[in-house]
């Protein structure tokens, strides 16, 4: 077996990450299972939410029918299934953007923009650690916005996107900001103002926004993308095919994004819509949200869920969080794609949820070299004996002295660690280089983290295809993870 150097792994791109991409999935229709969860939360719409490390916090929002805001910020533990509330806002407001991301002093929240309770619109940007569980001040946007959508990109920077300004009116303008510098700069325009919308970042380094309010008030079902580091502005896309404001927008472990709730012309909604990244096409759900609901939002979860947090309808508010489930998969394959520096690590490793070409020089040495890389979310599912993971190393000439591939299993707190499968080889080198690693014992993931060790005593390493980088797991049957 021809094993190459991990170098550009290990020196070279440092942070590594990837999406779980499930190629036959996307090809099916959009479904997702809408439940109930024991997560209580209390009322709110219109706050701002987010994933981090399994850790789903919920900031903000208003806390009546009227125009009271609150500082409140609650977290559900996916893994304990408790929830608690956390240190408060130092600025009480709605119609924020939340976004996790990674600074110099690690994972931090990041609460942008929104409204207060005298209608005053808000630059504003604060930003919670979550080790030391305090808040601070970041620089605050150019343009004072609420009710925008906040993106976190692969490129080291936050989106704030669109939103209503001081006057009231939605507009289309983008800024970046650089999380390295704690500065602000113009980014590109969307083509269509609004406001009360959903934005996400899907494969491929593909964001997308859709819905929401124009300038004038009008309900919009229109779409637009951008591409980062290939696009320098913002191009029209496939329409939803209802109209809608305020709705959850969340990609989904079935393949699909997914559209849940919200206002619309004609009232409050209960409709789901999936939309296929392969075909652009829109799809009603067969599911529906348990009741109308609007001014939610909506966070991907660590086990295959999205869950969707907050909202009103007719004055009722949401207090107990919902789920929506995909269906279970027959044996299927998990690939996760490796890539850099755009990541928080997740105990002391490194996540894998986005795909994006890995980045880095095509030359890199390592002497005595570890790194690990940490499936996210989790896995939930079985791996049949005769399972296989595969590693694939696109190289130009690879060379790796005893190296060494072990892939485990763990809980996220880092607990119960399972050796499932290890191979290894004195000398390797190869050209387009393939590593199996055998599953010789049946086992079973209950909301697991996969970690792909990889240690070599010497090793070099050059690439000029480009090429990515990825892990394939084989004969998994289950819940697909997301």
């Amino acid at each position: 077996m021809n094993l190459p150097s991990f170098t550009r792994v290990a020196l070279v791109t440092g942070f590594i990450s990837t999406l779980l991409v499930l190629p036959a999935a996307a090809k099916t229709p959009p479904y997702l299972g809408i439940s109930s969860t024991s997560y209580v939360l209390s009322p709110v719409r219109s706050p701002g939410a987010t994933n981090s490390n399994g850790h789903v916090f919920v900031a903000g929002g208003f806390s009546t029918t009227g125009s009271t805001v609150t500082n409140l910020v609650q977290e559900f533990d996916l893994a304990k299934k408790t929830v608690t509330t956390v240190a408060p806002l130092p600025t009480a407001r709605a119609g924020l953007g939340l976004v996790e991301a990674f600074s110099s002093s690690g994972n931090e929240l990041f609460a942008v923009g929104g409204v207060d309770s005298s209608g005053h619109v808000l630059g504003t940007v604060e930003l919670y650690n979550e080790a030391f569980g305090v808040w601070g001040s970041a620089a605050p946007m150019l343009t004072p916005r609420a009710f925008l959508s906040v993106v976190r990109g692969t490129d080291g920077f936050i989106y704030a996107i669109g939103g209503i300004d001081s006057t009231g009116k939605s507009v289309s303008t983008v800024e970046k900001y650089n999380v390295s510098t704690n500065t602000w700069s113009a980014g590109p325009s969307l083509i269509t103002a609004r406001s009360h919308f959903g934005a996400v970042l899907g494969p491929q380094d593909v964001m997308y926004v859709t819905g929401g309010l124009d300038a004038n008030g009008n309900y919009l079902k229109s779409s637009e993308i951008f591409i980062i580091g290939s696009s320098n502005a913002w191009t029209g896309w496939f329409p939803m095919n209802v109209a809608r404001s305020d709705f959850a927008f969340v990609q989904g472990a079935d393949g699909f994004l997914h559209v849940a709730g919200g206002h619309s012309a004609t009232g409050d909604l209960t409709s789901l819509e999936g939309y296929n990244t392969h075909t652009g096409a829109w799809t009603i759900e067969p599911n529906s949200l348990l009741d109308p609901q609007a001014e939610l939002a909506g966070v991907e979860g660590l086990n295959a869920n999205n869950y969707f947090v907050g909202g009103i309808s007719a004055k009722k508010f949401f207090t107990r969080v919902r789920k929506g489930q995909p269906p279970f998969a027959p044996s299927h394959t998990v690939t996760f794609y490796m890539h850099g520096y755009d990541e928080p690590s997740i105990n002391s490793t490194f996540a894998m949820d986005n795909q994006v070409p890995l980045f880095g020089s095509v030359l890199g040495l390592t002497i005595l070299g570890t790194s690990n890389w940490t499936t996210f979310p989790a896995v939930t599912g079985t791996i049949g004996a005769g399972g296989t993971v595969t590693v694939n190393i696109p190289t130009t000439l690879g060379l790796g002295i005893l190296t060494t591939f072990t892939l485990y299993s763990q809980d996220f707190d880092g607990g119960s660690s399972q050796v499932l499968g290890q191979t290894s080889a004195l000398i390797g080198l190869g050209l387009l280089n393939t590593v199996q690693i055998p599953i010789s014992t049946p086992v079973t993931f209950n909301h697991k983290a996969l970690v792909l060790s990889i240690s070599t005593v010497l090793g070099l390493d050059l690439n000029l295809s480009g090429g990515q980088i990825n892990m394939q797991v084989s004969g998994l049957d289950g819940v697909p993870s997301d």
